[in-house]
């Protein structure tokens, strides 16, 4: 994966690729970014909007989008 992305005028710079699971973490100015194949972040971000609607203390999603042949939130 790439040092640092760009998406949107915001850079992200790599922390790591999950052990398990080929998506990556990249840490922004005040968010962060994952990214990997469209079947998986979309089952991420799946798992993450219930999180939210059941309460748990977890960040909102503040973008979903595509980079490359990836997807991203």
């Amino acid at each position: 994966m790439e040092k640092v992305l760009a998406i949107d005028g915001n850079k992200f710079s790599f922390v790591k690729t999950r052990t398990y699971v080929p998506i990556s973490v990249y840490r922004g100015e005040n968010s962060y970014l994952r990214i990997g194949p469209v079947e998986l972040i979309k089952k991420d971000i799946a798992v993450h909007k219930e999180f939210l609607q059941f309460g748990f203390p977890c960040p909102r999603i503040i973008q979903e989008g595509v980079q490359g042949k990836n997807v991203y939130y």
